[in-house]
């Protein structure tokens, strides 16, 4: 099948799957449904440069064995524009559209496909990465001569100041590169905050791949707070800060 002919077939198979849901996939609902439709066109138009830019030769020499690992990084534009329940049927839409899209080109696969979709709190457009899911070497530095402390890994947790939670909450795989923690009253939240002063979807805490703690507000009606300042867009957030979410006031805090 031709490459125009092949895009054109998937874009239209995604639409049509999506069908109504489209306008209800983001909070904002009916009123943002044309952009989401253009959004979702660019995004399988680079997962398919993706597989087309990552193919590799198979046993006969010919470059048709396609990637099988996708991670998606939406902004936090984007991202911060849909429900829970949204980004799940975006994914699992994305994900089809890459097998349709191998499929169509007769590619072969080596494994079943897996796609990560999240944000990255630092990319300012959405990126789109292929590969076979082989882990990226590292270089281990040179043993030290002298014996200096080995680096201490730190966790997180969320003390309360005020609002509803009584007993501190600790914020489990909050690592760098890790999925960013989402803060609301909607139950599908990783942090739950019961309280009619935060949003469903309120802000998020995500540590960046420069190690830094970064705190965003989602769109919140009632604000979100660094240090009793207002947030806009994004703040770096140091351990001892306090963190507010509506009405609610957390410390920030570092464990050993």
């Amino acid at each position: 099948m031709e490459p125009l002919k092949s895009l054109e077939k998937s874009l239209r198979q995604l639409f049509e799957r999506l069908g109504a849901k489209i306008d209800s996939l983001m909070s904002g609902n009916a009123q943002q449904g044309a952009s989401l439709r253009s959004t979702l066109g660019n995004l399988s138009i680079a997962l398919q440069r993706a597989v087309d830019a990552n193919l590799r030769k198979d046993e006969k020499g010919v470059s048709c064995l396609a990637p099988h690992h996708f991670r998606v990084l939406l902004d936090y534009d984007f991202y911060s524009q849909f429900t829970q329940p949204g980004l799940q049927i975006l994914k699992e839409e994305l994900t089809t559209s890459a097998k349709q899209y191998i499929a169509d080109r007769r590619y072969k696969l080596s494994e079943p496909i897996t796609l990560i979709l999240t944000y990255d709190p630092i990319v300012s457009s959405t990126v789109v990465r292929a590969d076979f899911g082989e882990p990226i070497p590292v270089q281990l530095p040179e043993k030290p001569e002298n014996n200096e402390e080995k680096p201490r890994d730190f966790a997180y947790h969320l003390t309360p100041l005020s609002g509803p939670v009584e007993t501190s909450i600790d914020l489990k795989n909050f690592k760098a590169g890790g999925s960013p923690v989402t803060i609301g009253r909607g139950q599908d939240n990783v942090v739950v905050l019961d309280d009619n002063s935060v949003s469903k979807f309120h802000a998020t805490l995500a540590i960046d791949s420069g190690g830094k703690i970064v705190l965003a507000d989602c769109g919140s009606t009632n604000g979100t707070f660094l240090n009793d300042q207002a947030v806009s867009g994004r703040s770096e957030v140091k351990p001892g800060d306090m963190l507010g979410f509506g009405d609610v006031r957390f410390r920030l805090e570092r464990v050993e």
